[in-house]
């Protein structure tokens, strides 16, 4: 991802998710840390671990999540409770993240489709995979085969008549939410969704 692109992504990210160093449970109840970082689909890697503990690299992996005792536990053993992620932390975090979402869309659209679509649609379905994981935006099929299209009208209609929509309608109000944003990234080209 360009600079310039990864610091509007960075930007439209924090402004839904914020950064928060320590875990919590979000709109579907999965725990998440960082800019949005989901855990329970995505637990710290090794390498992520070694990072984030350096003092313990290349031991094994501990036990992962909420602890009966209130922490919880990622990595080596840290516990994001008491030791909670950085802002830095929570960017390197993130930039994988978006590696990781990028790529996924790319596979799922086709290589030569996503390297010829704007910045702006890019950032939709990188947004739309980052948020709700590429296995529910594959079944987004109507809406795939209209952006292999380019019919960015009708991409755009089939996020409105969704359940990814009719949620955000629900979480964040009608006019303002996170799904329109990304409609108007597909349906209008809008660069300023944000």
């Amino acid at each position: 991802m360009e600079f310039d692109k990864q610091k509007q992504m960075l930007d439209s990210m924090i402004f839904e998710e914020n950064i928060k160093g320590k875990p919590y449970l979000d709109g579907v109840l999965k725990w998440t840390v960082g800019i949005g970082h989901n855990l329970d689909d995505r637990p710290i890697t090794q390498a992520q671990a070694d990072r984030l503990s350096p003092d313990r690299a290349g031991q094994p992996l501990g036990p992962q999540g909420q602890q009966a005792d209130g922490r919880f536990l990622v990595g080596h053993g840290r516990d994001l409770m008491a030791d909670p992620l950085t802002e830095d932390e929570s960017l390197e975090i993130w930039k994988e993240d978006m590696d990781v979402a990028e790529s996924e869309v790319r596979g799922w659209l086709g290589k030569d489709i996503y390297d010829n679509l704007s910045p702006t649609h890019k950032h939709a379905l990188i947004d739309m995979s980052f948020n709700m994981g590429l296995p529910a935006l594959s079944t987004f099929k109507n809406f795939r085969a209209a952006v292999q299209r380019g019919d960015f009208e009708n991409a755009g209609a089939e996020i409105k008549d969704s359940d990814y929509y009719r949620d955000f309608v629900k979480w964040q109000g009608v006019e303002d939410n996170r799904a329109q944003r990304n409609i108007n990234r597909i349906f209008l080209g809008d660069t300023n969704a944000e």
